[in-house]
């Protein structure tokens, strides 16, 4: 883990959520944390 996320990174998440590929994704969160969540 490196500590910081980087704007491109979590750009890329929310670039997904948007797409057409995430259709069937609701009420979701998603952590974009590198696993600190879990730590």
């Amino acid at each position: 883990m490196r500590g910081v996320v980087l704007a491109r990174e979590v750009a890329t998440v929310i670039e997904f959520l948007l797409s057409e590929g995430a259709s069937y994704i609701t009420g979701q969160v998603c952590n974009v944390d590198e696993g600190m969540i879990n730590s």
